[in-house]
């Protein structure tokens, strides 16, 4: 695909709802070896690990480890011609190429191809059961939940995840595969300050009793909720 239509804000906008981007550029290391413009990239540090990645500021969100790794996928299989810029549209549940560009082409011709292609996969599956605005809605509350729980923002927290956990049951699998082991930190952490609180009731009750409290009332209705109520019970037993 041809940078004006990558840079294209139009187009751009419909890949977002419409398609999912696949880039094999061969010449990726030659072009970060040599300086090239195209290959410039920027640090971006991610809050939870503190670790930093260098991405390519023509493609945000890559590395040279990501772009090496889809040159090894079976994205560069659909270009036989030996040409570039190479354009296909694959089908994403037979992976056979509908159709290809072998050169420039332009935006417009490509939206073009990706809805009458979406016509025909949705008629054979039908409609997709999420939209990606919906998606990136839970995905964006999944982060903020890891944000919250690394600043020890419980409340937080289990704020974001609730707002997903009320959807849960209806989504597709997939994505409540990414739900759980969020969910699962959560209550790690729960768990962890409850430990701390059973420490506290004989040398600190009333910081026990701030502790179990407050995950009681959040908790309510879950083991480690009860478990909360039984501590809180044996501190006011003590008073």
């Amino acid at each position: 695909m041809h940078s004006a239509v990558m840079q294209n804000k139009k187009y751009i906008k419909f890949a977002n709802k419409n398609t999912v981007e696949v880039i094999a550029m061969g010449s990726i290391e030659r072009g970060v070896s040599s300086g090239h413009r195209n290959a410039r990239t920027y640090e971006v540090k991610d809050p939870l690990s503190g670790k930093i990645r260098k991405e390519f500021a023509l493609f945000p969100g890559l590395t040279l480890e990501d772009m090496q790794k889809l040159n090894r996928s079976k994205a560069v299989s659909y270009n036989q011609s030996g040409k570039i810029p190479h354009t296909a549209i694959v089908d994403p549940f037979s992976l056979e190429k509908i159709t290809e560009w072998v050169g420039g082409t332009s935006s417009k011709a490509i939206m073009e191809q990706v809805k009458a292609a979406l016509k025909t996969i949705r008629k054979e599956h039908g409609a997709p059961k999420l939209s990606r605005k919906d998606l990136f809605k839970i995905r964006a509350s999944l982060k903020k939940s890891l944000l919250a729980l690394h600043k020890k923002d419980f409340n937080r927290a289990w704020s974001e995840i609730r707002t997903v956990r009320k959807k849960a049951e209806k989504l597709p699998q997939e994505v409540q595969e990414e739900i759980r082991p969020v969910e699962a930190k959560i209550m790690d952490f729960a768990r962890a300050r409850l430990d701390e609180a059973q420490g506290l009731i004989e040398k600190n009750p009333a910081k026990a009793k701030m502790i179990a409290g407050g995950l009681a009332s959040k908790l309510k209705g879950t083991p480690l909720g009860e478990r909360a109520q039984e501590i809180l019970d044996e501190i006011r037993q003590k008073d």
